[in-house]
């Protein structure tokens, strides 16, 4: 079984998918840091690279022909914004938190390439400006919606759960899959 994680920023998905791996033990591969690799790479951060990504498929592109590669394989757990769409027959979740919880989450991971994390208020405006880049530039270049909940197998709110709570639920949801 392929698992596949996607959702809002800072809904845990990354946290989710480790723990989830770890209790079924499978692989865990994380489209972000992926994505942040690119973006270090290229020395700027990852709101940058989103925004070039808009115009540029090549940064898309990188991601997606590994994933695809991934189609062949088993007992993995990918948190990824478009795994679930090139993972045929992965089970889709789908994570979503209020803007809020997401702004305390991120600024609480300490990931630089986020920017400034001490200043909420740039961070929110950020967090929000990504989500709209990633709408537009997904809608651009695959003709789909990342936010069409119809897209996804399991729909959770994260934003009142501890994440073992949540892990529990979605291994809850697995026993009949």
């Amino acid at each position: 079984m392929i698992i596949t994680i996607t959702g809002s920023l800072g809904s845990g998905k990354s946290t989710i998918g480790k723990i989830l791996a770890d209790k079924l033990n499978y692989k865990y591969i994380s489209g972000g840091d992926i994505f942040r690799k690119i973006a270090e790479e290229r020395g700027v951060d990852i709101n940058k690279i989103n925004n070039e990504a808009e115009n540029n498929k090549e940064v898309d592109r990188l991601i997606d022909e590994y994933l695809e590669e991934l189609n062949e394989e088993d007992k993995l757990v990918i948190d990824s914004r478009m795994a679930w769409y090139f993972i045929d027959k992965s089970v889709k979740i789908y994570l979503f938190t209020d803007v809020q919880t997401a702004v305390e989450r991120i600024s609480n991971s300490n990931r630089i390439t986020e920017g400034n994390l001490f200043d909420r208020e740039e961070l929110k405006l950020k967090v929000q400006d990504r989500r709209k880049s990633e709408v537009k530039r997904f809608r651009k270049i695959y003709g789909i919606d990342i936010e069409n909940k119809e897209n996804y197998d399991l729909l959770m709110s994260t934003g009142n759960l501890e994440p073992l709570e949540i892990v529990d639920k979605i291994l809850e949801y697995l026993k009949d899959k």
